[in-house]
């Protein structure tokens, strides 16, 4: 059966190639541009930095701000590094992070799943100045976009993860000095190597969304639908369409989209997953239930605050019999998480 599906999937995709082949290169050379003239100048040195400071260690230094948090989530001092550059740095650098953990042996394979989802997130520039300024008009619904973002994955994380025994003596044997000089080395060269990589996959998803563009116009599909699908291919792309609905469902679709990471990122985190041999569907499962989380926060926050005094983007209000539905099911996500961590402690 899923060898019939996907059959289906890829004639549809050759037969659209060869009928549309103008069209598509026109899609191929725009999307590629942007992977490289837009994407890859700002990630390459990024991602050199966090792997250099990653295998230095250098956000030890910040680990005791921390440490309440990463003690609640059961984070170890090296899976707090990935969490701290990963949230910091963006997408696809937590993936890659978590994948060096296990391959240097410092994390256990059964939690990887749980902290690349943790650590995976999109960049805070990117959220406030291209989502919350670009598109709003408003630095503060940017912050506010990513707070939320960062309170769901702390929540599926808290949700998802378990305190795993660890031999230490093993850690202590892996956690051995790396000359600096391979350090660089191999940060820069591994990099490189996963930008191709991203460029290759945002030319693919950013195609696909062009495809998209055009048969929303050509069937009417919603434009809330088509936002949605579009962030669920490719983030980006899914903001621009979202920015121009209503605000509240602008802010849910940017806020799944963003959380769930669109299956562009999906493919990059897997292409460092893989390697480590790392579930990538407990990886999925999990961006996916964050998703639905943040997508559930953004909806109440946005309804419960007033974000339109300096921005004069009026907000909407869903319907009476919607918001307590909703807060309801916020409020028995944070209960489960509680009684979870109750039954651990007690174990």
């Amino acid at each position: 059966m899923k060898k019939s599906i996907i059959s289906v999937i890829v004639t549809l995709a050759l037969t659209m190639s060869l009928l549309l082949s103008k069209h598509i290169t026109e899609a191929v050379v725009s999307s590629a541009s942007f992977a490289i003239l837009k994407v890859i100048p700002s990630l390459f040195f990024i991602m050199v930095i966090s792997k250099i400071a990653s295998r230095a260690g250098v956000c030890d230094l910040f680990y005791p701000l921390i440490k309440p948090l990463t003690r609640f989530l059961h984070l170890s001092k090296s899976e707090s590094s990935c969490f701290l550059i990963g949230n910091l740095c963006g997408f696809p650098c937590g993936a890659m992070l978590c994948s060096d953990e296990v391959c240097d042996g410092r994390t256990p394979r059964d939690n990887a799943p749980s902290l690349a989802a943790l650590s995976n997130n999109i960049s805070a520039p990117f959220m406030i100045s291209f989502v919350g300024s670009a598109l709003f008009g408003s630095v503060s619904i940017g912050a506010a976009l990513y707070v939320i973002q960062l309170l769901s994955a702390v929540t599926v994380g808290a949700f998802a993860r378990r305190k795993l025994p660890f031999n230490n003596e093993d850690e202590t044997l892996i956690q051995k000095n790396t000359p600096a000089v391979e350090t660089f080395c191999s940060s820069v060269s591994e990099s490189a190597l996963s930008c191709i990589s991203i460029a290759a996959f945002i030319t693919v998803f950013g195609t696909v969304n062009f495809l998209i563009s055009d048969a929303s116009e050509y069937f009417r599909i919603p434009g809330t639908a088509s936002a949605l699908i579009k962030a669920f291919f490719e983030i980006s792309e899914g903001c621009r369409s979202a920015s121009s609905l209503g605000p509240a469902a602008a802010f849910a679709v940017i806020s799944f989209g963003a959380s769930f990471s669109g299956l562009c990122v999906i493919f990059q985190s897997a292409s460092h997953l893989i390697r480590s041999k790392i579930s990538v569907s407990r990886y999925v499962f999990y961006k996916l239930l964050q998703g639905c989380i943040s997508s559930l926060m953004s909806f109440l926050i946005f309804e419960l605050f007033d974000f339109s005094l300096n921005t004069g983007i009026q907000v909407d209000h869903p319907s009476p019999r919607i918001l307590p539905f909703l807060s309801a099911v916020v409020c028995i996500l944070f209960l489960m998480i509680t009684i979870k961590r109750l039954f651990s402690n007690k174990a």
